[in-house]
């Protein structure tokens, strides 16, 4: 990575495209932003970026323990950064870049992740070299055509697919995006390659730099330290049968940790037995305080005791992990209602909940073992809601209702002790 003139630059390589992309419209012939910087045509094709309407969110995590692993550009070298506690993205945190053919003939250009780069800058941008990134599965609708005059575009995350960025600071910063198909050409084995046509531009094309900021203020953090009590948070569970609470042997409530983990700590416990193969296990809690009617953004950090084994294999031969981890807030009590002799969850916590951001999974509630047996050990985990927070809109008297839990498809019996919680919320 070289040092700029102004001061260190950190480049985000391979970005994804997906699943970290949102939706893009279809090509058409009318500039779709009002507000975009456009470069110099090169062979026909001119990329340019759409400067943000606001501030991009970066939160930096209030709790964090453990130093932050990064990936350095020399030897690939793992390194521990002691005075870094690291932060996350924005899940919103997005970039567009816009396409348009200026030729008189088709063109052709591609989505794959491998050929975009962002590049974001700063006089004071106190980082390592490279952050490590998941290189995502790439998209291989390609080679896309670009009709003349038309317009395209691609959208792209500031931060890449990393779980865990560096800490960085508010202030003014400089992005810029480079194309660079020749990549994918240069590699090409094997003598024609989907990208051997004409009209494929094949040289490198990048954005005029723009300037965005970058808000990285605090949010405001609630630390709940169950080894001190239940702070106001109270067990719930649903999916199951009314009148069958013994035969899903539910239990909730204060306990110590088990053994081998410290037992003069206690937690929240909470266990069930998941006969029927869908039971919600959940704590809930009313927070009051908040603006009346104003938008909220809540980050959650969950530490867990579990001993559920990362995967076990079912009686059809099939691999099973643990129970999926969620987080929610709603203005509405989620406690659970019957339903055709059913205790049922009142909102919504399948899919369409994540794709709306009122309801965000956190992970597997699980341990790093594979014991799949019934004397398998405890350990401590950390899950984390990460860029993808919850949004919630506060009630006409500043409240808003909190919950975690787990969903399980795995039969048998699921016992989990949280240990702490931290909530982050920041006004939208």
């Amino acid at each position: 990575m070289a040092r700029l003139r102004d001061g260190l630059a950190l480049v985000t390589c391979l970005l994804c495209i997906a699943p970290h992309a949102q939706a893009t419209a279809p090509a058409s012939s009318q500039q779709p932003h009002p507000d975009i910087r456009w470069c110099d045509p090169i062979d026909g094709l001119s990329i340019g970026i759409e400067v943000p309407k606001g501030p991009i969110r970066f939160v930096g995590y209030a709790d964090w323990k453990g130093p932050l692993q990064v990936w350095q550009d020399h030897g690939n070298q793992r390194q521990s950064m002691h005075d870094n506690p690291g932060g996350f993205w924005d899940d919103a945190t997005r970039v567009t870049v816009h396409l348009r053919n200026v030729s008189d003939t088709t063109l052709y250009w591609s989505r794959r992740f491998t050929i975009w780069t962002v590049s974001l800058t700063s006089p004071d941008f106190p980082v390592p070299d490279t952050v490590w990134v998941r290189h995502p599965p790439p998209i291989w609708q390609d080679p896309i055509p670009l009709a003349p005059g038309v317009f395209d575009s691609v959208t792209l995350s500031v931060g890449g697919s990393a779980r865990v960025w560096p800490r960085i600071p508010s202030g003014r910063y400089q992005v810029s995006v480079t194309y660079r198909p020749d990549n994918i050409v240069r590699n090409a084995r094997g003598g024609v390659h989907p990208y051997d046509i004409p009209g494929f531009v094949a040289k490198p094309v990048r954005t005029p730099t723009i300037d965005i900021e970058i808000d990285a203020s605090p949010d405001d953090t609630h630390v709940f330290d169950f080894a001190t009590g239940p702070h106001g948070w109270t067990p719930a569970f649903c999916d199951y049968p009314l009148g069958e609470e013994d035969a899903h042997e539910l239990l909730a409530g204060s306990s110590r940790l088990p053994d081998p983990l410290d037992q003069t700590q206690r937690a929240l416990v909470i266990s069930g037995n998941n006969v029927g193969k869908d039971l919600f296990m959940y704590y809930r809690r009313k927070i009051d305080g908040l603006e009346p009617g104003r938008d909220y953004l809540i980050s959650f950090t969950l530490e867990i005791a579990s001993n559920a084994p990362r995967a076990c294999m079912d009686a059809c031969g099939k691999y099973s992990g643990g129970p999926t981890l969620l987080a929610g807030a709603s203005v509405e009590d989620p406690t659970p209602i019957e339903v055709e002799g059913w205790h049922r969850f009142p909102l919504e916590k399948g899919r369409p909940a994540w794709d709306e951001h009122t309801i965000a999974p956190l992970g597997n509630a699980s341990a790093g073992h594979m014991d799949c047996s019934d004397n398998a050990p405890y350990e401590l985990q950390r899950r984390r809601t990460g860029g993808m927070r919850v949004k919630a809109t506060a009630g006409q008297t500043g409240e808003l209702w909190l919950f975690f839990g787990t969903d399980s498809r795995t039969p048998g019996t699921t016992t989990l002790y949280y240990t702490r919680l931290t909530l982050g919320l920041t006004p939208d």
